[in-house]
């Protein structure tokens, strides 16, 4: 009967054995009997998404690869609170057959996920942001790149700003299908469950401060500085084609190597078509923003790199429009 409430039966049934227990307690699910743990399904169907919250936290505690027991986490911090209990699941994100972690669509040969064993990152006026770390929620098998994934960012927005934290989410998206490099993706969001208003999105990739990250490219090895630079430009370029800029310009940047991840898209925005003079406003903040970025002695490699970038997208058809090439000329070229 426990079996039966707990666990709607999808797929034929899998002995799952346990030689060490007669029953396991669940904290906040309550007992289940040896009888339940024996008849877990070997498959677990996109259906039990829609499970109901006593089901979703028994198999969010009996089928995560590192059988992570229900943990409390709360911060106090200067904007408000924010609490979880893990292991937490964002059943629109999926752990497919490859590895891959993406957003999920529809029924699939892939796993959903749980995050586990937060870690507070920063937050500021739009949210407070966490690392996690992941697990495939699933009672079969899957291959050994699914055991080591990278962490998981989760940004949870403030009352106020939930509308731009979503928004956030939306242009990382657009970012996304337009290419542009160097930008985190957003992987999809849900309501916060502790609190109503508020909403929480998942990022990737994570970076901190402890691997040896900066803000400035002078702080940059010699062989990684002119890489910084490069990868500052295809963003700029890349998300002026893709009609979005953003004021408060956030790079994480490799002392090591120059990569460079931006981050912390709460303020970005879209521009239209025909382009209107606030518009043209706000590409000139976003241009001059990414321009600081660049030491004065690097600006030439900046700026020919610039060039090449333009080239390769008339070549492809891809040109921006008149008015955004003029703002770069004045900002980049003068």
């Amino acid at each position: 009967m426990i079996a039966s409430i707990l666990f709607p039966l999808v797929a034929p049934l899998k002995p799952f054995h346990t030689s060490l227990i007669d029953a396991i307690t669940i904290p906040s699910v309550g007992i289940v009997s040896q009888s339940t743990i024996n008849h877990v399904p070997n498959q677990w169907h996109h259906s039990n998404l829609h499970a109901k919250p006593l089901e979703m936290a028994a198999w969010s505690w009996l089928l995560t690869s590192s059988f992570e027991p229900s943990r409390q986490y709360s911060w106090t911090l200067q904007n408000g609170n924010v609490q979880f209990e893990t292991p937490l699941t964002f059943p629109n994100i999926a752990i497919e057959r490859d590895g891959t972690v993406k957003p999920r669509q529809g029924d699939g040969d892939d796993s959903v996920v749980s995050l586990t064993n937060p870690v507070f990152l920063g937050s500021g006026g739009s949210g407070a942001v966490f690392s996690f770390g992941i697990h495939p929620l699933t009672s079969r098998p899957l291959p050994t790149k699914t055991d080591a994934q990278p962490p998981m960012a989760i940004k949870v927005s403030w009352k106020a700003s939930r509308t731009s934290v979503q928004n956030e989410c939306t242009l990382l998206k657009s970012m996304e299908l337009h290419h542009v490099p160097h930008v985190e993706r957003c992987l999809g969001e849900r309501d916060y469950p502790y609190e109503d208003g508020r909403v929480m999105i998942a990022l990737q990739p994570v970076l901190v401060a402890s691997s040896g990250i900066t803000s400035s490219i002078s702080d940059v090895s010699l062989d990684g500085q002119e890489r910084a630079v490069k990868q500052v430009m295809e963003t700029m370029i890349g998300m002026l084609y893709a009609n979005i800029v953003t004021v408060d310009v956030q790079a994480l940047i490799s002392k090591e190597t120059g990569e460079v991840l931006f981050i912390d898209f709460s303020e970005a925005m879209e521009f239209g078509f025909p382009v209107t003079a606030k518009d043209v406003a706000a590409v000139v903040g976003f241009c001059n923003e990414m321009m600081t970025l660049v030491p004065e002695s690097l600006r030439d490699v900046a700026v020919e790199y610039l060039k090449v970038l333009l080239e390769e997208m008339d070549r492809n058809g891809m040109s921006l429009s008149k008015d955004i090439s003029n703002v770069l000329e004045s900002i980049w070229m003068e």
